[in-house]
């Protein structure tokens, strides 16, 4: 029996150093937190003036106006749930802000790190100050705490993950491996995710807003124009096909545009024309399995060779760990453009 891999990475706790002198971080507080309430033997001082007070208030729960709390600039979340964020209203509003923010200095003001739901309720009902937590983090952290706590509680959508992956990648320098390893998925899981940027804009609004899956993305992305893929999806769509379905239009697609006259060796070159039936369904097949363009070329004497188009390194990575063996377990090791 194998063990299984952890469905996340290390968490918010291993990004953020824990705080000496509370106890009970995130312990439910009753009733509502107010200057002066101890918390978990802590007692909580009256809001403070200014950020630069921020030295005494580091590791500590205080309460700080709420205006002088700004959202972060690196939150993945672009979409919240409106009937979420009034369920913790009306729970705001009964008990207080029972977790405190986590928050790091910002100029004059405190950059949110996590707790962007609770911020926007405060907003909304207007609250004079909110509890916080100081931390020291880089931007760097902020993304990666930010991506780690969306990720817990399963808040992304596929294209909000996505982004969050390609911009840890582009603004920190990071390989697929090492985003991998941060959130404990696999780098398969990574590299897919990613490529959904590859689809065509209202393709990607339509999975953003949960019209079409990422499995029907997956099978869409297997059509390399824009056009095709909007029609595709438009289809999907319209008919309500579910995946399989989805991987058969497009595997059909790819065959009525896998022969390429510019391609093809002139008669009497040892190429066979047509097909025979049962290659024609195993180039669908193979189409299908790897959302990509797939061609099987038979010449004299039953031999022959498949071809599987890429576009880009980390297609073809993407490819190789659909392929599995000995190559792609090499290849995991360094990335394919070193």
């Amino acid at each position: 029996m194998t063990n299984k891999k952890p469905a996340l990475g290390r968490g918010l706790g291993a990004l953020i150093k824990a705080p000496p002198t509370v106890t009970g971080f995130g312990a439910p507080v009753n009733p509502p937190l107010s200057p002066g309430t101890p918390v978990s033997g802590v007692a909580l001082p009256p809001p403070l003036g200014g950020v630069h007070s921020e030295v005494e208030a580091k590791d500590q729960v205080r309460r700080v106006p709420l205006t002088d709390v700004v959202p972060s600039r690196f939150q993945p979340r672009k979409r919240f749930a409106d009937d979420a964020i009034n369920e913790l209203m009306a729970s705001i509003r009964e008990h207080g802000v029972i977790q405190p923010l986590i928050v790091r200095p910002a100029a004059d003001k405190f950059e949110l790190i996590a707790g962007e739901r609770r911020y926007r309720a405060s907003v909304l009902l207007k609250l004079p100050d909110v509890p916080v937590v100081l931390r020291e983090a880089t931007d760097r952290e902020v993304l990666e705490m930010s991506l780690i706590e969306n990720l817990q509680r399963e808040d992304l959508n596929p294209m909000e993950e996505a982004e969050a992956y390609v911009r840890l990648a582009k603004e920190f320098h990071l390989r697929q491996e090492d985003i991998a390893q941060k959130v404990g998925k696999s780098r398969a899981t990574v590299a897919n995710a990613m490529r959904l940027l590859e689809l065509e804009e209202s393709v990607q609004a339509l999975l953003a807003q949960g019209q079409i899956t990422t499995g029907h993305a997956k099978a869409i992305l297997g059509l390399k124009t824009e056009e095709d893929q909007k029609v595709i999806a438009d289809l999907v769509v319209r008919q309500s096909l579910n995946v399989r379905d989805t991987e058969r239009l497009v595997a059909q697609h790819l065959q009525r545009n896998a022969v390429d006259p510019a391609l093809q060796p002139p008669r009497g070159a040892g190429q066979r024309s047509p097909l025979p039936s049962y290659l024609l369904t195993i180039q669908s097949e193979l189409c299908s399995h790897f959302s990509a363009k797939v061609t099987i070329r038979q010449s004299a004497g039953e031999t022959g060779r498949v071809e599987i188009e890429y576009a880009g390194d980390e297609e073809l990575d993407r490819i190789l760990y659909i392929i599995g063996g000995k190559f792609a377990k090499e290849v995991e090791s360094e990335p394919l453009n070193a």
